[in-house]
């Protein structure tokens, strides 16, 4: 997954097999997701949780029947 923080603006997505996902959202200034979604063919499929910190982010996502959690690391 590959995701951008701009402006306080949460991007990206992921794309496997068959398969994209899109991430979106907002990122508060000390660093919380706000209104975060995973999107699949343009419906959300999830609602993202977590927060994002110096050297990466962690989280939770849940779907209509289910869940788990998710990690970022920065590579820049």
């Amino acid at each position: 997954m590959d995701v951008a923080v701009e402006a306080g603006r949460l991007s990206g997505g992921a794309h496997g097999e068959n398969v994209a996902i899109v991430a979106t959202g907002a990122v508060g200034e000390t660093g919380e997701i706000a209104d975060g979604v995973f999107w699949r063919d343009e419906r959300a499929v999830a609602i993202v949780t977590g927060t994002f910190g110096a050297s990466g982010a962690a989280g939770r996502w849940q779907g209509s029947s289910c869940e788990g959690v998710w990690s970022l690391q920065r590579f820049r």
